[in-house]
């Protein structure tokens, strides 16, 4: 059966057509037949971004993920996906018609967009970000730097896309209650 709206449904749904080492990706396997981007993960899934959304292809499996359209679903923040990179430590960024989501190994989905085009009824005000525009039509990872280059219909945005770095504190008196 297939996945809600908006659900990364990580069964199967549908086998392409192919022999072993080539596969056809047939227009009905897609969530839309206007295909803007394609990318490759380390992992060999195959992503193609899509009019109607974006779409994983894995060992002959196809699922795919669509436009979040109730609070606490899983989605993405826009409809239309234009672009599609890998960053160093293997995170999905995906450019939308509404703004820019990382998707991240472990299935993780963060969004950012403008305040123009933030939604609050499906997302927090943590996802306003300082993007030029919430259309981001291309995507750039720069690993020396490790930063993304995002370009959107009013500009270029830069984000680094450094992890966090976590402070160890260590204890040296502990009293218990």
């Amino acid at each position: 059966p297939p996945a809600p709206p908006g659900a990364h449904d990580a069964a199967p749904r549908r086998e392409p057509a192919g022999a072993a080492g080539a596969a056809t990706i047939e227009p009905g396997d897609l969530v839309s037949k206007d295909l803007f981007s394609i990318a490759r993960g380390g992992d060999g899934a195959v992503w193609v971004g899509t009019a109607a959304g974006l779409v994983r292809w894995q060992a002959g499996a196809i699922d795919s993920l669509t436009l979040k359209t109730n609070p606490g679903e899983r989605g993405l923040i826009g409809a239309t996906v234009y672009a599609l990179t890998f960053d160093g430590a293997g995170n999905l960024w995906v450019g939308t018609d509404q703004g820019l989501n990382k998707i991240a190994s472990d299935g993780t989905i963060d969004a950012f967009t403008t305040f123009d085009a933030w939604r609050g009824d499906l997302y927090p005000s943590s996802v306003i970000s300082p993007l030029p525009a919430p259309l981001c039509g291309a995507l750039q990872y720069d690993p020396a730097a490790n930063v993304l280059w995002i370009g959107t219909t009013n500009g270029l945005a830069r984000l680094d896309v450094t992890p966090p770095r976590v402070a160890e504190t260590p204890l040296t008196r502990m009293i218990l209650y």
